[in-house]
């Protein structure tokens, strides 16, 4: 019977050595607090992260990603537009 790991664990089927090579990705976070739905771009160099990013920006609000991720806009081919606008690309929008 197979156990419980964390991802990232050293046994993890979900190995953290592929995180934080470098390359950089964006996703959509959507932020809700109470009845108010926002959202956000995010760019770092894991999902995880990008999760933590918000959260520490956004505390005590609900975070989380929004799917289905767009494959042609994930990866961040430009290293100077990461740069340009930090890890929070876009301000909040309300949707």
């Amino acid at each position: 019977m197979g156990r419980d790991l964390p991802p990232g664990g050293k046994d993890s089927e979900h190995p953290r050595g592929l995180e934080g090579k470098g390359r950089m990705i964006k996703v959509s976070m959507e932020v809700r607090e109470g009845a108010a739905l926002s959202t956000a771009i995010v760019q770092a160099e894991s999902i995880r992260e990008a999760v933590s990013i918000t959260r520490e920006r956004y505390p005590g609000r609900d975070v989380r990603v929004i799917f289905p991720i767009d494959a042609e806009d994930f990866f961040i081919e430009n290293p100077t537009e990461r740069t340009k606008r930090g890890p929070l690309a876009d301000e909040l929008a309300q949707t």
